[in-house]
C-alpha cells in the first residue's frame, strides 16, 4: 500500500501541471461548435425570419457559380443562417476552410478570419503550434496520459476504508482531502477513459499501418473538364433534401453540389450513428444524380481491422462529435470538474508539504490557462475583421497573458486576491466587448452567464492558502 501511496503522490506532483493544461483545453472540444459561433460576432444578428432553403440554394449557385463544389449547411437550432462553403478541385486546404459565407435569405455575411476553438483545442494535443515538434509532443502527451491512468488506478488502492461521503474536514488540508476523495471517486472513470482513448487516437492508426499491407491503386491524373456554368434544379434538390431528412432522421444536413460529377450528396452535420458494432463503422450520406437516388449509405457499413476499430471507438467517444446539446454541456461540466479536481490536488499537496512554490505552481496552472483563454476571446472581439494577420494577433494575446499570469502566480502567491481581481477584470472586459460588438444570440447569452458565474466565484474566494 505504501508503494501505491508514494507512486500516487510523487507522480501526481510532477505531472499535475501538465494534466491540468491538457484537461483544461480538452474541455473546449465539447463546446467546439458553440465556441466557433461565439467567436463570429458579425453573424450573430437577430435573424428572426425563417431562412428559406430554396433561396439559399438559388443564392449559392448564382453567387458562387465559378466554383466546382458548393456545400450548403442548413440552419442549426442556435444559428438561423445557411453556411455556404465553396471551392475548386485545385483549391488549397486553407482556401477550402476560409471560403465560407453565411446567408439569411436576404443578406450575405462573411466569416471573421480566426482559428476559433481550433486554436484552444489544439493546445490539448499539440501544446505548441509547430509541425516540426508535433510527433515529439504527441509522444510526451501520451506518456502523461498513461501516467494519469496509473495515478488514477493507484488512487483507488490507497483510499482504504475512507467513506467517500464523509466530509468532516475543518482545516484547509482536510477539506481538500475530502473533496479529493469524493470527486475523484466519480471523475476517475471519466479521466481514465479519456487518457486511454487519447493514446489510442495518437497511435492506433500507426499500429494498423504497421500490421496491414495495402495495395496502392494507380489513380488516373487526367483532368476532368468541369462545366462551372452547370445549374442544379433547385426543386429537385429540395425533394432530395426531404427524402434524406426522413432517412437520416434529422433536418440539420449538409447539401453538397458536385458539378464535376453532376451529383448531389446529402449528409448529417453531426454523424449520430457512426458505429454499428466493434468492427463496423457507417458512412451516413445519400448520393443523388439529376433525377434519382444513386446510392444510400445511411445504413451502409465499412468493415474495419482491429486497430481501425480501436481508433474509431476512441475517436467517437473521446471527441463525442455526435453529442446533442445537453450531452455536450454535461461532458463540458465533467471536464470542468476534472480540472478543479486536479487543481485542488495540487493545492492539497502544497498545504501538506508547506511549500509556497508548490502553491504558486498550482495557481500558475489555473490562472495561466484561464486568463489566456479569456484574453484570446477578447482579442477576437476587438480586432478588426479586415486586419492583416488577425488570427496571429489573437494568438499573440493568448501567449502574452499566459506568460504574464504564470509570472504573477509566483509573484503574488501570498496574495491570491490580486490574481482573482486580474481574472475578474478580464471577464468584465469580455462582457463589455460582447455588449458592444456582439448580438445576444442564445449562444452569446449562454457564454455570458458562464462568465458571470466565474466573476462571482472569483469575488467570493478567499485570499488562498498562506503557507
Amino acid at each position: 500500500m505504501k508503494v501505491f501511496r508514494v507512486f500516487h503522490s510523487t507522480f501526481a506532483v510532477v505531472l499535475c501541471w501538465f494534466l491540468f493544461f491538457i484537461s483544461f483545453f480538452g474541455c473546449v472540444s465539447y463546446i467546439n461548435d458553440y465556441t466557433n459561433y461565439y467567436m463570429q460576432p458579425s453573424i450573430q444578428k437577430n435573424h428572426s425570419k425563417e431562412v428559406s432553403l430554396n433561396d439559399c440554394i438559388d443564392y449559392a449557385q448564382k453567387e458562387f457559380k465559378d466554383y466546382e463544389t458548393i456545400n450548403v449547411a442548413t440552419p442549426t437550432f442556435y444559428n438561423n443562417l445557411c453556411e455556404i462553403n465553396y471551392f475548386n478541385a485545385n483549391s488549397t486546404k486553407a482556401e477550402k476552410k476560409s471560403n465560407i459565407a453565411y446567408f439569411d435569405g436576404e443578406e450575405k455575411y462573411t466569416k471573421t478570419p480566426t482559428l476559433g476553438a481550433k486554436f484552444l483545442f489544439g493546445m490539448h494535443y499539440k501544446i505548441f503550434p509547430f509541425k516540426s515538434t508535433q510527433s515529439i509532443i504527441e509522444a510526451l502527451i501520451s506518456i502523461v496520459a498513461f501516467c494519469m491512468f496509473l495515478i488514477i488506478l493507484s488512487g483507488f488502492f490507497i483510499i482504504g476504508k475512507k467513506k467517500i461521503f464523509e466530509l468532516k474536514g475543518k482545516n484547509p488540508y482536510a477539506k481538500n482531502y475530502d473533496f479529493h476523495i469524493l470527486v475523484g471517486t466519480f471523475i476517475a472513470v471519466f479521466l481514465g477513459f479519456l487518457s486511454l482513448s487519447g493514446i489510442a487516437l495518437n497511435y492506433a492508426k500507426d499500429i494498423d499501418k504497421f500490421f496491414t499491407t495495402k495495395v496502392q491503386k494507380k489513380q488516373s491524373k487526367e483532368k476532368v473538364s468541369v462545366d462551372n456554368s452547370y445549374i442544379f434544379d433547385t426543386n429537385k434538390i429540395l425533394e432530395f433534401y426531404s427524402t434524406a431528412s426522413d432517412k437520416l432522421g434529422t433536418k440539420e444536413l449538409i447539401i453538397t453540389l458536385n458539378k464535376a460529377k453532376k451529383q448531389v450528396q446529402i449528409s448529417p452535420i453531426k454523424n449520430i450513428n457512426s458505429l454499428k458494432s466493434f468492427n463496423q463503422s457507417a458512412s451516413n450520406n445519400i448520393v443523388f444524380d439529376e433525377e434519382k437516388m444513386l446510392e444510400d449509405k445511411s445504413f451502409s457499413v465499412k468493415n474495419n481491422s482491429f486497430w481501425q476499430s480501436v481508433y474509431e471507438i476512441s475517436f467517437t467517444f473521446h471527441r463525442v462529435k455526435f453529442a446533442p446539446i445537453y450531452l455536450s454541456l454535461l461532458l463540458f461540466a465533467c471536464g470542468i470538474l476534472a480540472c478543479v479536481f486536479i487543481y485542488k490536488a495540487m493545492q492539497m499537496y502544497a498545504i501538506k508539504k508547506k511549500k509556497a512554490n508548490y502553491l504558486a505552481l498550482a495557481n500558475s496552472a489555473f490562472f495561466s490557462c484561464f486568463n489566456a483563454s479569456i484574453a484570446y476571446l477578447i482579442a477576437n472581439k476587438i480586432l478588426s475583421a479586415d486586419l492583416a494577420n488577425r488570427a496571429l494577433m489573437e494568438q499573440s494575446f493568448f501567449y502574452a497573458i499566459f506568460v504574464l499570469s504564470f509570472a504573477l502566480s509566483f509573484i503574488f502567491y501570498k496574495k491570491q486576491s490580486i490574481l482573482n481581481y486580474f481574472s475578474i477584470a478580464l471577464l468584465v472586459i469580455l462582457l463589455l466587448c460582447d455588449f458592444i460588438f456582439s448580438y445576444y444570440s442564445i449562444v452569446t447569452v449562454g457564454f455570458n452567464i458562464m462568465w458571470i458565474i466565474f466573476i462571482i466565484f472569483f469575488a467570493r474566494r478567499k485570499n488562498g492558502f498562506v503557507i
